[in-house]
């Protein structure tokens, strides 16, 4: 907060009684103090997880400096890994995105979405287009566009994530004119690329 640092996404709430209580912790010293930093905790895009994130950043909702960041894979092996059979259900997905996000834009969080391996989605990009619809129609502030893995490199050409986040914000940019979002990436260079 001293550095001037916008956000502190400070732990995983639902992975542990001790992390709910640290996000709780930090977002209730935090969030009243003059410092503009905001507090988020990072999430699956999972109903129980959901709610228990939004618990654990109550103290910081009231001041508007909440941020909940929720994930869902679509790189197709991670979806597979992490969804099981749910990973067929495209559309249950999409559903599930729009409702998980609206229930925290509804309770004054701003919202952080992150299509887990999206620098792998490969054939899945009219796919994750849709996530990335139905998240901003759910209100989301934020698209985190993460080379999950860390072997994205610029020698990809047009397959490139950079190259397919700049279609995708055409995209909401043509899609929803007067949202104003926020797109970031999560990079690694595990492979030294």
């Amino acid at each position: 907060a001293d550095l001037g640092v916008d956000i502190l996404e400070a732990g995983f709430p639902s992975a542990s009684r001790v992390d709910f209580e640290i996000v709780q912790a930090i977002a209730s010293e935090l969030a009243p103090s003059a410092s503009a930093i905001k507090i988020a905790g990072l999430c699956q895009l999972r109903d129980e997880q959901i709610d228990r994130t939004i618990e654990a950043l109550e103290p910081a909702i009231k001041f508007n400096k909440a941020v909940l960041h929720t994930y869902v894979p679509v790189d197709p092996d991670l979806m597979e890994a992490s969804l099981g059979e749910r990973a067929n259900d495209k559309a249950g997905i999409a559903r599930d995105v729009y409702e998980f996000i609206k229930r925290a834009a509804d309770a004054g969080m701003d919202v952080e979405f992150s299509p887990e391996g999206y620098s792998r989605m490969g054939s899945n990009f009219g796919f994750v287009t849709d996530l990335i619809r139905a998240a901003v129609e759910a209100g989301v502030t934020t698209i985190n566009c993460p080379d999950t893995i860390g072997g994205a490199c610029k020698f990809q050409g047009g397959e490139y994530f950079v190259e397919k986040m700049k279609e995708h914000a055409a995209i909401v940019k043509k899609e929803f004119p007067s949202r104003n979002v926020i797109w970031s990436v999560h990079c690694h260079n595990d492979f030294g690329l």
